[in-house]
Formats: structure tokens, C-alpha cells, sequence
């Protein structure tokens, strides 16, 4: 999800370029977002990220992915509602199907002839289309997909990484610490954590390309990388829901006014925004987790070919002084 609508109040900071902006550098990519993409438009993913590497080899860009590890413990309640809105799609696809079943059965017993015939057969292609884009929504990545990327990016001498939490966690330190460039991803929260250029709009089509930058970004607002943080937690982030009836601009409005989100609690009805009790540890949690990924950070590193490398527990993701805006 990243933050929910931090689009509609950065946007406007978007650089509209291509990747021959990044001509020689290095990107992190967040293996399961195009993971989903690409099974979205393709059968097998795998071909998706076969054209994905060629397109940037050919612009001279060296890309590390970065696979998701164990998702932390804050972010439990937003996996389970995705698991339960899973299983309603499912539930839904087995009720259509039911009902298209029983009107070709319909359509068997109807004589060519009939009045009903063809009001029958029209009703049943609308409902085949319907079925149609229903299933298309419902996508479904096996743990064979991610092991086949891994083969894939070994036989290419392509430098993967299997972060310890969330791929987000990881390319940020890469970020921070000169590792890459820039993330490529479409999850606003990528600036959450600090990485000082997000590439979005990456297509297998054209090599068109928007750019944030944090910098851009914080002066846009008018907030430093802190009160930032707690604009994309109100907004809705992964780890936090957004309260009812309060949106991105509302959101910035109190950061603006009142620095912190617990301050700004102060100054909102719970009732009427259905806080939830434990909203503010949510909040402090989540808080912890952009600020300091290097806390969950150390992992094995496979590098083609076959070597392995570790990054040290102790090591620390200083954001730069330039993505605070006085």
C-alpha cells in the first residue's frame, strides 16, 4: 500500500524524465511489488522481470533486488485484512462462476427460437467479462516464483539480497549509505524511510520515469524529515491505519500546527475519528521503524558469483542533512 494519497500533496515535485537519467548508476528494486505487477499483465513473472533487466542493462544501470524476509510484528492487522479480502475475492469468483454455470445451463435448455434466448445469452457474455476482470484482480504468487527470480538473477551475475524484514528496510540503508542511487518502487513509503530519490513509473513499454526527491518533497511541505514521518503514519502507512475522516491534507494540517501526532491527538475528537486504543503505540512503532531501519537490517547478502557478504548489526543509516527543510 505505502502511504495512502501522498501522491495528491507531493506530486507537483514529480521530474518527469527517463532512465537515461541514471545512466551508470546503481537502483534497488523491491522484488515483490513488480512481482505482483508482472503477474498482473503476464502469465509467468518471470518474463516480466527477463524484460525488466534488459531494458536497464540497456540504458547502462546496474539494479540489486531485494526480496521480502519476515514482515514485522505492527504490520500483522494489515496482512490479515489483506488475507480476509483475499478470501472474499475467492468467494466472490466461486459465486460468479456458479451463476455462469447455471446460465449456459439455461441457454442449453432454451430454444433458439425462444424470447428468452437471446436476453439469456446477452446476460451470460456481460457475466463472462465480469468473471473475466474479477479473476484478473485475483493474484496469486507462489514461493516458487520468488526461488525461480533468485535462479534467474544468479544466471545473470544480477547482485540479489534477502532482507530480513521488509525489502523497503534494506534498499533504504542502500540508499542512505551511497549503496544505489535511487529505489525503484510505487510505494510512496520509500521517502518514509529516507531514501533521497524514488523512481516511479518504471514500464516494460517505454522508458519514461518519474523521479521524487525527499529534499523536494520536505520543502514542498514545509516540514522536516520528522514531521514528515508523521504525515505519511496519519496519512496510512502498512503498520498504521488512517483515522476515519481524516485525509492527507487534514493530516497535514495538523503535523503543520502541532509537530507530532501525539500532539496533535490532543486536538481531535477520538469519537468522531474512531481512534483505535492503541493507536499511539502503532504510531510509535512505526515511527521506530522508518526512522531506524538498520535495526532490522542485518542480513546475508548473495552476490554472483557465490559470495556472500554481511552487513554488520551495528551499522547505522545517518539521513542526509539536506532532506531537512528549516
Amino acid at each position: 500500500m505505502g502511504i495512502k494519497d501522498l501522491k495528491t500533496l507531493i506530486g507537483t515535485v514529480a521530474e518527469e524524465t527517463t532512465l537515461d537519467q541514471f545512466k551508470g548508476k546503481k537502483i534497488v528494486i523491491d522484488v515483490s511489488l513488480y512481482m505482483y505487477r508482472f503477474a498482473y499483465w503476464k502469465s509467468n513473472p518471470i518474463d516480466g522481470f527477463r524484460t525488466q533487466i534488459d531494458i536497464l542493462r540497456q540504458h547502462d544501470i546496474q539494479p540489486i533486488y531485494v526480496f521480502d524476509g519476515q514482515p514485522p510484528m505492527v504490520k500483522g492487522p494489515v496482512l490479515q485484512e489483506r488475507k480476509e479480502r483475499f478470501e472474499k475475492m475467492q468467494e466472490k469468483k466461486q459465486q460468479l462462476e456458479t451463476e455462469l454455470s447455471e446460465l449456459v445451463q439455461q441457454i442449453r435448455e432454451l430454444s433458439v427460437e425462444s424470447e428468452d434466448y437471446e436476453k439469456t445469452q446477452a446476460k451470460t457474455m456481460r457475466l463472462r467479462d465480469t468473471l473475466q476482470n474479477h479473476t484478473k484482480n485475483i493474484i496469486r504468487i507462489r514461493p516458487e516464483d520468488f526461488d525461480n527470480l533468485r535462479k534467474l538473477l544468479t544466471e545473470l551475475e544480477i547482485e540479489w539480497h534477502d532482507a530480513p524484514t521488509e525489502a523497503d528496510s534494506l534498499a533504504a540503508i542502500f540508499c542512505c549509505d551511497g549503496t544505489v542511487d535511487a529505489v525503484m518502487t510505487e510505494d510512496m513509503d520509500a521517502l518514509a524511510f529516507g531514501c533521497a530519490k524514488v523512481i516511479t513509473g518504471f514500464s516494460n513499454d517505454n522508458d519514461g520515469i518519474k523521479v521524487f526527491r525527499l529534499s523536494a518533497a520536505l520543502e514542498l511541505l514545509h516540514l522536516p524529515y520528522r514531521q514528515f514521518i508523521d504525515l505519511c503514519i496519519m496519512c496510512g502507512c502498512d503498520y498504521v491505519g488512517r483515522l476515519f475522516r481524516i485525509g492527507p491534507k487534514t493530516a497535514l494540517r495538523l503535523i503543520r500546527q502541532h509537530g507530532t501526532i501525539e500532539a496533535a491527538m490532543k486536538h481531535i475528537d477520538p469519537a468522531k475519528h474512531r481512534v483505535p486504543e492503541n493507536y499511539l503505540e502503532l504510531v510509535a512503532k512505526a515511527r521506530e521503524l522508518f526512522l531506524h531501519p538498520t535495526n532490522v537490517a542485518a542480513t546475508t547478502t548473495t552476490i554472483p558469483p557465490q559470495t556472500t557478504t554481511t552487513i554488520p548489526p551495528q551499522t547505522t543509516t545517518t539521513i542526509p542533512p539536506q532532506t531537512t527543510v528549516k
